[in-house]
């Protein structure tokens, strides 16, 4: 954003906004894409207007967008059995962060299928997440 706007003592620089812009869009970033494509359809110093790469990038935002709401949900939920591990990732061998108990309320965001099951990132009510 310095770059895309010359901020904070930095000259505005279109080439160096798209390099760091491009790297947060590749691993998933929405802001990043709306960012590229914003750019690509206004123009920026060094970057020459391009609406068919602004077209690519807000075309891509979107199918994210939508491959993300595909998997994510939030409803609450509360837990159902004693001693319950909660997993610092999806699968049994991975770190025990905490155990709940039945009744406590939790947060579910995200249903993961994997090798051995159905997997929910869930968030507690102190925060905690897993």
């Amino acid at each position: 954003m310095i770059y895309w706007h010359g901020t904070h003592g930095v000259a505005e620089d279109g080439e160096k906004a798209l390099y760091w812009f491009k790297k947060a869009a590749a691993q998933g970033e929405i802001w990043a894409m709306e960012s590229l494509g914003k750019i690509y359809r206004n123009g920026l110093v060094g970057v020459k207007k391009d609406d068919r790469e602004a077209d690519f990038w807000f075309n891509k935002r979107q199918k994210t967008i939508q491959a993300k709401q595909k998997n994510m949900f939030q409803s609450n939920a509360f837990i159902t059995g004693d001693k319950v591990n909660i997993r610092s990732k999806p699968n049994t061998s991975s770190k025990i962060i905490m155990q709940l108990n039945s009744g406590e309320l939790v947060k579910a965001t995200r249903q993961t299928n994997a090798k051995d099951g159905k997997w929910y990132l869930i968030q507690t009510t102190s925060g905690t997440q897993g």
